[in-house]
């Protein structure tokens, strides 16, 4: 469906409606309801002595884009620290939560977009830039059911790149150098695909 009216479209559609609910959304804070529904499935998990796994969802680059050309990057940023502070206080009491990060800008994240009145090219890992393709899918199951712990050394050493994918959040120091991740994968997209970053602040400038 997506690629008999080009996929370009589709992106473009969805980055316009995005950027207006972002600029809107922005104003705003963390909802406290949020955390609450998030609290109860912890609990959950706790009563009932299982394990269970987190993934922040790997957005394409362009959504990344926008929440920074919004103002809606440091709500994000708030809403994962607040995360992995619920995550580090449940964990006390041996619960069995994993919560993986994959948002960022890898090669994966910031594949590109077909060029506007290309109908025919399609994209590998993305739909449009809120959902992602089975594809891409496979690969985060294939991560998160499977140890982790080289991904997170690679972080921990400094020693990733744009190759990089999800990373596990353990505590506020792998979230820290998380955060550094996702600095310098974004200084290589932006070099690589700058135009991605231009059309989000184009975007974002129409819709004020």
């Amino acid at each position: 469906m997506y690629e008999l009216k080009g996929i370009t479209n589709y992106f473009q559609q969805r980055a316009q409606e995005n950027v207006r609910t972002y600029l809107k959304k922005a104003q705003g804070s963390v909802s406290p309801m949020s955390l609450n529904y998030l609290q109860a499935i912890f609990n959950l998990v706790e009563e009932n002595n299982s394990k269970i796994i987190l993934v922040i969802y790997p957005y394409h680059a362009q959504i990344l884009a926008l929440f920074e050309v919004t103002n809606l990057w440091p709500l994000f940023n708030q809403w994962k620290s607040l995360v992995v502070n619920d995550l580090i206080n449940m964990n006390q009491y041996s619960t069995q939560i994993e919560l993986y990060d994959y948002s960022g800008y890898s090669l994966y994240h910031c594949e590109r977009i077909p060029p506007m009145g290309d109908l025919l090219s399609t994209t590998q890992w993305y739909w449009e830039a809120g959902h992602f393709k089975k594809e891409l899918g496979d690969i985060i199951l294939e991560e998160v059911l499977r140890s982790n712990e080289t991904i997170l050394s690679k972080v921990m050493s400094m020693n990733y790149s744009q190759t990089s994918f999800g990373i596990r959040l353990l505590d506020q120091n792998s979230f820290l150098l998380n955060q550094n991740r996702i600095i310098q994968q974004r200084l290589m997209c932006e070099s690589n695909y700058p135009e991605l970053f231009t059309d989000a602040a184009i975007l974002a400038r129409a819709s004020q």
